[in-house]
């Protein structure tokens, strides 16, 4: 068993690491790649990518975000052509939304830009290194989110 100061260093370095994310995201020193997405847009058509289908009451949840907030996010994935709505076939009054092959595509070149830019910042990392780490990143996610699936 692990002690509350070992856990509480995975989550200050997690959070660490988001927080960082975000701020090289929203900032960054470096020209951000074209192929990068904003925060709210990338988690948005991650989520629809993990979902398939899903109504927007049940994607605002996930992402936790107000359903006004996720209308206009759907709004603007939309108009980009990322997103597509459907009628839900269990209840004519909702629709389910899904991405659209532009959406794939998408999503894909910003997963790669993200990866890139993980590799910039790993200078001097081996392999085996980062092997490692995304075993015991999966082992960590495994155990506090059984239900899931694997990250992609």
């Amino acid at each position: 068993m692990i002690t509350h100061d070992s856990a509480e260093a995975i989550l200050d370095n997690l959070r660490a690491l988001v927080r960082r994310h975000r701020e090289v995201s929203s900032t960054g020193s470096r020209q951000p790649s074209p192929d990068m997405l904003p925060d709210p847009l990338g988690a948005l058509l991650s989520q629809l990518s993990a979902a398939d289908s899903t109504r927007s009451t049940d994607l605002a949840e996930k992402l936790r975000v107000t359903v006004s907030t996720l209308s206009r996010q759907i709004t603007h994935a939309e108009s980009c052509g990322y997103i597509q709505r459907r009628p839900d076939p269990d209840d004519g009054r909702a629709s389910l939304l899904s991405l659209t092959p532009l959406g794939v595509q998408t999503l894909v070149f910003h997963r790669r830009a993200q990866a890139q830019r993980l590799i910039d910042h790993l200078d001097g990392w081996t392999e085996d290194d980062a092997i490692d780490v995304a075993c015991a990143l999966d082992r960590l996610r495994r155990s506090t989110c059984p239900e899931s699936h694997a990250v992609h």
